[in-house]
């Protein structure tokens, strides 16, 4: 028997799938010198234990018969002797992130890998989209009301489709359509833009907007509640090339919609001159005597919220108004009232006599006709 050719099949057979441990082949060395009829060569690489099987054929010669593999102590797979040392590799990784620990003594050959392979990358794939859409869900306001909608959707693999949920505010309520799109290019599904209707007591009253999405981000639902109801709303928004600015937006309720059926958006930047900080020091306003207290006021009015304040006259209601530079004031039932009744007493003196001065110039034009 010339073993010697044998050992360097053997050796050639290694390489070529992939195993190229200098130890695993003194050991194939020692096997064929010895001439055991059954022997296992171990080795490990890269996070994974490799047991080569070689049995001694009739012909006085070694094949292997089989590998068996693992990862950690949880997931084990066994090939036929042509897989790839870099197929099983991937194949361990992807059972070990994927959760796979069951396992399954029926060798696998090389189609059989590389096609577990595809399918546990497309199901990591739908699941890594999955949750990336979730988040998306949970920062727009919609928790995980509709996670459930969402992977059936997902599994059903369309080109396109909507999930439509209610969300109820106060006294009234939205009604929120969102539409996914599948990439052009991957399976991945993205979140393009939702639609919110605010309910009148009429449908002739609703009032209906589609907000665009940058992957998943943008108007949240609050935020499109309370630009529905005609209040403004601070945001990070993004140009055309691609550079972003702040700056409040509030839908122009009273003009003419677009060809899209969406009203048009004023925005105010920085430019224009509305310092919400600066407006509301003119208050009397318990909160900004807090620090913490005095971010959540204003990171509240931010999102177009109304919001609660304490002052000596009692509670009230402001929201932010940037088009006038000013904000607005309600009263216990929502109702709107003088914002005088809110102000400093030197800031009511100072629109006392503003207010004076404009009577004196109106008498005094009037005389002169």
């Amino acid at each position: 028997m010339n073993q010697s050719v044998n050992f360097y099949e053997l050796k050639t057979q290694l390489a070529d799938l992939g195993f190229k441990s200098p130890e695993l082949v003194d050991d194939l060395r020692n096997m064929v010198h010895t001439g055991q009829e059954l022997d296992t060569l171990y080795c490990k690489d890269e996070g994974v234990s490799v047991g080569l099987d070689y049995r001694l054929a009739p012909d006085n010669n070694y094949r292997l018969s089989s590998v068996d593999a693992w990862m950690g102590t949880r997931v084990q797979r066994f090939f036929e002797p042509g897989v790839s040392f870099p197929a099983i590799r991937e194949l361990l990784q992807l059972l070990v992130t994927t959760k796979q620990h069951q396992e399954n003594f029926t060798p696998l050959d090389q189609r059989a890998t590389q096609q577990m392979i595809y399918e546990l990358k497309t199901n990591l794939m739908n699941q890594n989209n999955l949750d990336y859409l979730k988040d998306n869900l949970k920062y727009l306001g919609f928790e995980d009301k509709l996670n459930n909608d969402l992977e059936s959707k997902i599994k059903e693999q369309p080109e396109t489709f909507t999930l439509q949920t209610t969300i109820d505010h106060y006294n009234n309520k939205t009604e929120h359509t969102l539409l996914f799109r599948k990439s052009d290019q991957t399976d991945m599904y993205f979140l393009n833009r939702h639609q919110a209707t605010l309910k009148g007591e009429k449908p002739e009253n609703d009032r209906t907007q589609t907000f665009y999405l940058n992957n998943g981000h943008g108007i949240t639902a609050k935020e499109a509640f309370n630009l529905l109801e005609g209040r403004a709303v601070y945001k990070e928004l993004q140009r055309k090339d691609e550079s972003t600015y702040y700056a409040w937006s509030q839908l122009d309720l009273k003009g003419e919609k677009n060809e899209h059926g969406n009203y048009q958006i004023n925005q105010f930047t920085s430019a224009y001159g509305y310092d919400l900080e600066k407006t509301l020091g003119r208050f009397d306003i318990k909160e900004l005597n807090d620090g913490q207290s005095k971010d959540n006021l204003i990171r509240s009015l931010e999102r177009g919220n109304v919001q609660q304040v304490t002052s000596e006259q009692g509670k009230f209601y402001i929201a932010a108004n940037p088009q006038y530079k000013t904000v607005n004031v309600f009263d216990s039932q929502h109702k709107a009232v003088k914002r005088e009744v809110l102000q400093k007493a030197d800031q009511s003196k100072k629109s006392d006599q503003s207010e004076s001065q404009k009577e004196s110039q109106r008498r005094s034009r009037s005389q002169k006709v």
